[in-house]
């Protein structure tokens, strides 16, 4: 998946997202690895933007600090072409940079149970959920925003409690985007709350010494957690 750095713009005009979207995609943007507009609805001239994308190995720290300088420079072309090709731009001003580079994906765990993209397309069931992701994944592609094997389906998808055991070891979970997911389907549970659930059951599960399924389940619903 593409890496990126976030930009605040002040003075933005308000603006239609999805016909903002459509205008985008009849433009050649300056840089490469990005198709689609990405860019929160103006809240009081304030937008947030996420339209830089570099391509790179996020383990490598040589590379990842190549790619943190990049993207910082592309901010400096994305903003005047904004200003020339929109309108609502016109009178924009550069607000803030996020402090570091975004790394959407990298390393997963070898789980005792895998989500694959089958498992989403088909819809099939899960026997020992402790969270809910989503049923799309494909987003970020590294040279476009739209991966060839993108799918969008409706409805949540849940997520097993054995994506989350480290299928080497007796006394380890993983949360957030490392858990057991085929590379492919990373984008169905890698957003924050997806994170924050998984993060909450694999600490209740490593405090509980990792119990069976059912009684996992029973001290996820005390907490409010959603598993289906």
């Amino acid at each position: 998946m593409t890496r990126t750095v976030l930009f605040r713009l002040s003075n933005v005009k308000s603006f239609d997202k999805n016909s903002l979207k459509e205008r985008f995609a009849k433009k050649e943007f300056p840089l490469p690895n990005q198709d689609c507009f990405m860019g929160t609805t103006p809240t009081d001239g304030t937008v947030l933007m996420n339209l830089t994308a570099v391509a790179g190995d996020a383990l490598d720290p040589w590379d990842l600090t190549r790619m943190d300088l990049e993207l910082r420079e592309q901010v400096a072309v994305i903003l005047p072409w904004l200003q020339r090709e929109f309108p609502e731009f016109s009178e924009a001003r550069l607000v803030a940079v996020a402090p570091r580079i975004g790394v959407r994906a990298s390393r997963n765990i070898a789980g005792r149970q895998l989500i694959r993209c089958v498992d989403i397309d088909e819809n099939r069931p899960v026997s020992d959920p402790v969270a809910v992701g989503k049923r799309s994944y494909g987003e970020h592609f590294v040279h476009t925003f739209s991966s060839p094997w993108r799918k969008t389906h409706t409805g949540p998808q849940p997520i097993p409690y054995g994506a989350l055991l480290a299928a080497p070891l007796q006394n380890l979970a993983a949360a957030g985007r490392c858990i057991a997911v085929e590379t492919r389907a990373v984008s169905s549970i890698r957003l924050m709350p997806c994170c924050l659930a998984t993060g909450l059951a694999a600490g209740i599960a490593a405090a509980m010494q990792f119990p069976e399924y059912n009684i996992l389940a029973e001290k996820l619903l005390q907490e409010n957690c959603r598993l289906h």
